[in-house]
């Protein structure tokens, strides 16, 4: 059975796993997000010195989707069709 910190509003803190089963990513890709700060987490180590061990919260992590989801994909420029003029030859 995981161990949850809960958070102020009762919901579970999730770890970085959870968070990344969720988004559908490694937990690489979370951890480059916390560091980053792109992620807000909280690393409940027990030492400094310990390894790291981060929770991340909903309100955290539904923030963050917003984030990502508000930027809209980068249009594509459209091609130029080539106007042909009948008076020119080309040879390419």
């Amino acid at each position: 059975m995981p161990k949850f910190i809960t958070t102020i509003d009762r919901r579970p803190a999730l770890q970085l796993k959870q968070v990344a089963e969720q988004l559908g990513v490694s937990t690489g890709v979370v951890l480059t997000w916390i560091t980053n700060g792109e992620l807000k987490a909280v690393d409940c180590a027990a030492t400094r010195k310990s390894k790291r061990r981060f929770r991340i919260t909903a309100a955290a992590l539904e923030e963050f989707i917003i984030s990502r989801s508000t930027h809209p994909p980068a249009s594509r420029a459209q091609r130029r069709r080539r106007v042909s003029n009948p008076n020119v030859t080309e040879y390419f």
